[in-house]
């Protein structure tokens, strides 16, 4: 689930991280040669001297040190940060129509051709706590469609995050039965105006402002929409790269 081919973050991480060692390397290397010259033990006579001098000793600790903190710091970063990355490979359930399809770790809709409409929902339980996350999706020839993405949270609260130009989800909430038996009814908040192209939110945020303040909650179900609703246009639609990190 986290393959690396796929995230686009994980790899500028990794180059970072990479550089930064290098730089490390270089400037331990320079500062060894600088030791070495200033001690006259370049030469294989004087190795002995070499590892009884102060100053090497004193760099080589400095640099152990560096090297350990760095490494606990990049452990934590590639441990802690991404907790979620969804590929459209499987252990998910798809309603609709067949023009709904997953497909080179993405889901899209096609529907052939601007006389065929049609559309559906791709659905993943998750458990996951409140965080950032990320996604990128894409339309081409738009005009009477919807394109959303919706994360469900297990206290029955649920967030729309609604491409730009698109219509609302035809639902408008959740009914549920409470610990009593009595029915309930929480309504979705609908964040509209959301550009195609790269998106980065943090759930934590849109939920304190549009929600209220949360406890133990998870995001339990993640949620894509796709329809063309319009026989003049094609209403392309693809996303991928869903990913959920600290």
């Amino acid at each position: 689930m986290l393959d690396i081919r796929f995230n686009k973050n994980i790899i500028l991480n990794k180059t970072f991280e990479l550089i930064y060692l290098f730089n490390i390397t270089i400037i331990t290397i320079c500062i060894f040669k600088v030791i070495l010259l200033e001690e006259n033990l370049l030469t294989p006579s004087a190795l002995g001297t070499l590892m009884t001098s102060n100053k090497f000793a004193l760099v080589a600790a400095l640099v152990i040190v560096i090297c350990g903190i760095m490494m606990m710091v990049m452990g934590n970063t590639h441990a802690n940060r991404v907790l979620y990355q969804e590929d459209f490979g499987n252990d998910y359930s798809m309603s609709g129509s067949s023009s709904l399809r997953c497909s080179d770790s993405s889901l899209y809709l096609d529907t052939s051709g601007p006389s065929y409409t049609g559309g559906g929902e791709w659905n993943k339980n998750v458990s996951l706590p409140p965080a950032k996350i990320s996604w990128q999706w894409a339309g081409e020839d738009l005009g009477g469609f919807q394109f959303w993405l919706k994360l469900t949270f297990s206290n029955h609260k649920s967030i729309y995050y609604v491409a730009d130009g698109s219509m609302n989800p035809k639902s408008d909430g959740e009914h549920y039965r409470d610990e009593e038996g009595r029915m309930r009814f929480s309504p979705s908040i609908m964040i509209s105006g959301v550009r195609l192209g790269v998106v980065q939110r943090d759930v934590r945020e849109d939920y304190a402002k549009y929600c209220g303040s949360f406890d133990d909650i998870e995001i339990i179900r993640i949620t894509v929409g796709m329809s063309d609703e319009d026989p003049e246009r094609r209403n392309r639609l693809s996303i991928s790269n869903i990913m959920i990190y600290r």
